[in-house]
């Protein structure tokens, strides 16, 4: 079957479940995955690793597991992570299968309502056992990669902005301690006029450019909060935040919890891990 410039093989078998993951029991595949694998985010937050590169997919996002990887994935920062699963494209002869499909690990942050109802719907097909039931998964898939496509294509035209915004996403970054950081400043980098760069980056980024680096911040808190003991103090300076104060506000509206309540609780474990 051609959808858009990819041609795969319609799969034969589908299998779709819901499972989840507890925050010290990762699922830890050592030998290459034998199938294809696009999963939804349900509740909580979901930390994928393959070959040393590492890919948060939260609630309501959608993922894709490449046929022949090897990998590990857990809960992140939560106690667990539920998702729906479907498997397909298996080959079950070679040693090390290679994948039928372009997405990256990430492949859809937007239009959650829209998957979810395909995955239930799918999740639903597959438990009945309906007389129509494999006709009907595979259907449900072929619409799920045929969206996930549209999205793929849609990035693809955003790339050579994303180059351009590249230098002041970088700025942004190294910049982020500055509490009186210009966004013109980085836009100034891009060689667009801040009203230009602000548009740009919304298309890109899906957020504006203040709520992006306010991200960048509180995720660089929460890596000092659990790997050092810096007083609160020199965090939020290391972050941009002008006071404690502000430090706290800004972190509580992000996590929901305090930065304190987030440096007492937040723990990892490394425990025997649960094996495919």
């Amino acid at each position: 079957m051609l959808l858009g410039e990819y041609h795969f093989d319609c799969p034969e078998d589908v299998i779709v479940f819901r499972d989840s993951l507890q925050d010290n029991a990762p699922c830890i595949f050592e030998r290459p995955r034998n199938h294809e694998s696009l999963f939804l985010v349900t509740n909580g937050t979901l930390l994928y690793q393959r070959e040393g590169v590492w890919q948060i997919v939260e609630t309501g996002q959608v993922g894709y597991i490449a046929r022949g990887s090897i990998d590990v994935s857990s809960a992140y920062s939560c106690r667990e992570v539920s998702y729906v699963a479907i498997n397909f494209h298996f080959d079950r002869y070679s040693a090390r299968p290679t994948p039928t499909l372009p997405f990256p690990v990430l492949c859809a942050t937007d239009s959650a309502e829209r998957y979810q109802a395909f995955f239930t719907q799918a999740l639903y097909c597959f438990t009945s056992r309906g007389g129509g039931s494999n006709l009907i998964c595979t259907g449900i898939v072929l619409q799920i990669i045929g969206l996930l496509l549209d999205e793929l294509k849609v990035e693809t035209r955003d790339a050579v902005q994303k180059q351009r915004l590249e230098k002041a996403v970088e700025y942004m970054k190294s910049h982020c301690a500055d509490s009186e950081l210009k966004i013109a400043d980085a836009a100034a980098l891009s060689g667009l006029s801040e009203r230009g760069f602000r548009r740009a980056f919304a298309r890109v980024y899906h957020r504006t450019p203040y709520a992006f680096l306010q991200e960048f911040r509180i995720e660089k808190a929460g890596i000092l909060l659990t790997n050092t003991t810096k007083p609160m103090w020199e965090i939020a300076a290391q972050c941009g935040f002008s006071d404690v104060y502000s430090f706290g506000h800004c972190f509580k509206k992000h996590t929901g919890i305090s930065p304190a309540h987030y440096r007492e609780n937040l723990q990892f474990f490394m425990v025997p891990h649960r094996r495919s």
